[in-house]
């Protein structure tokens, strides 16, 4: 026991340490025991903050434990949240994150766009609006063409002859001028 206060403050005297009981193997579980996660395609017309309300869940959350992650899957929106509480007839749920999805239609077009090639917006009163472009030479495949919508640009280059081993525009032209 110390005598005086300076004598407390000492620094050769360690802090004395608590002795820990171990936490008993009873209260570790694996997480796939302690909760599970859940997939729920909603209807496109919930909107972000009814989410949250426990009428909409009463049903589907009968399965639901505290704690269980719910994945809300939409056309246009993805959410995830967690069950706070369960019981039957009332499921609480908080949402944790929630954010917009891109339409399937433009992700579509964008993974069908061929390697090497992208479509360009040049811009209303351009000559194509919408370009179909080659990356390694910057050439535009369709030049000429009067594209409104990124759709047909897309269409033309998915059909035109240089991706199916055809001439490229630089031989068509040179093969139209010998023809004149």
């Amino acid at each position: 026991m110390p005598r005086n206060a300076a004598e407390a403050k000492s620094p050769d005297t360690a802090p004395e340490t608590r002795v820990l009981k171990a936490i008993p193997r009873s209260r570790a579980r694996l997480q796939e025991y302690a909760h599970n996660v859940w997939q729920v395609v909603a209807p496109d017309d919930i909107r972000p903050d009814e989410m949250e309300r426990p009428e909409l869940w009463s049903i589907v959350g009968i399965d639901w434990v505290r704690f269980d992650r719910i994945e809300i899957i939409q056309a246009h929106r993805v959410t995830e949240a967690i069950v706070l509480l369960s019981q039957p007839g009332r499921v609480e749920l908080s949402v944790l994150w929630s954010a917009p999805l891109r339409e399937i239609d433009q992700l579509d077009q964008e993974v069908r766009v061929p390697a090497g090639y992208e479509i360009r917006h040049a811009g209303p009163g351009e000559e194509p609006e919408w370009q179909a472009v080659r990356v390694s030479d910057g050439v535009i495949v369709n030049a000429g063409q009067h594209h409104t919508k990124r759709e047909h640009a897309l269409r033309y280059l998915l059909d035109h002859a240089i991706l199916r081993g055809g001439p490229t525009p630089r031989v068509h032209a040179a093969v139209e001028a010998a023809k004149s």
